[in-house]
């Protein structure tokens, strides 16, 4: 198992970075990205979600399909300060397809955009490890 399940990582050409929307990865602007070497490429990382996330969920089918489920209200209740908040009864009125089975969610604009290396445009940890061990990304030791 991957040290982060479902974090992924990206490679860019660094002038592609000023098209990053960065309210979708883990990054706060392009000067908070890792470059390499030569400063032609750098990386994002950001959070996705594969569905089903419960497979024995309430809103899950036989496929595995996650369905929004919209129940009977029945009623409001006011608190203290005059608050309304509804009231529901576990009748389904109504239903729709909300992610079908192995549908991945959070995966950023820019993807269309990433670099592919060895034939992938996304990475898992371990992988991205793997190239930033490359001499792209690290500079060689001096020797004395």
């Amino acid at each position: 198992m991957d040290r982060y399940e479902n974090r992924r990582w990206m490679f860019l050409n660094s002038g592609d970075m000023s098209e990053v929307d960065y309210g979708q990865v883990l990054q706060s602007s392009a000067d908070t990205c890792r470059y390499s070497v030569d400063g032609t490429k750098a990386f994002v990382k950001y959070e996705t979600t594969t569905y089903p996330i419960d497979d024995n969920a309430e809103n899950v089918d036989s496929e595995g399909n996650t369905y929004n489920l919209q129940y009977e209200q029945v009623g409001t209740e006011t608190d203290e300060a005059g608050n309304e908040t509804p009231l529901y009864s576990n009748n389904i009125i109504s239903s729709g397809l909300a992610f079908a089975s192995g549908e991945v969610v959070g995966e950023p604009d820019i993807l269309n955009k990433a670099l592919t290396i060895s034939g992938k445009k996304e990475f898992s940890h371990s992988e991205t490890l793997s190239i930033l061990a490359g001499s792209d990304w690290t500079a060689p030791m001096e020797q004395n």
